[in-house]
């Protein structure tokens, strides 16, 4: 099996725009994904946003690997084509809540975290308490 396919899903908070200009936040799990295939087909929202229904298959955690449908917006095809070919390491965005709970949206695999802590003596030697100097080393 595909290592991208082993590692678990995570969920994260994110805040969109409706339609209406209302701004939601709500909870989304991104699930390791790899692309099947990216049909030809480009359809359009009402609001006059282009996508392709995409099939992905996921790791499942109750199922093991299927297929799924996710919907990529056809400007991050066109700004990335080569990440969404078959076989491409994606992720997929679904929606936990609300009126969008379920529809996967797919996207480029999120950037890693840096381990900060790893860095935090840097943080220490930069202190505030550790920039004073002795009064009698200045007089």
């Amino acid at each position: 099996m595909n290592l991208h396919l082993e590692r678990p899903p995570r969920v994260e908070e994110v805040t969109y725009a409706t339609m209406d200009g209302e701004m939601i936040e709500t909870k989304v799990i991104l699930i390791p994904a790899e692309v099947k295939a990216v049909p030809q087909q480009i359809r359009q929202n009402s609001n006059g946003t282009k996508w392709r229904l995409i099939s992905v298959t996921v790791n499942h955690p109750t199922l093991g690997l299927v297929e799924q449908t996710a919907q990529l917006f056809e400007q991050s095809y066109q700004l990335y084509p080569e990440h969404f070919t078959p076989g491409s390491q994606i992720e997929i965005m679904v929606q936990t809540e609300g009126e969008g709970k379920g529809l996967a949206k797919a996207q480029l695999v999120a950037a890693k975290r840096i381990d900060v802590d790893a860095w935090s003596h840097l943080l220490a030697e930069t202190s505030v308490e550790n920039q004073v100097v002795n009064k009698e080393l200045v007089a």
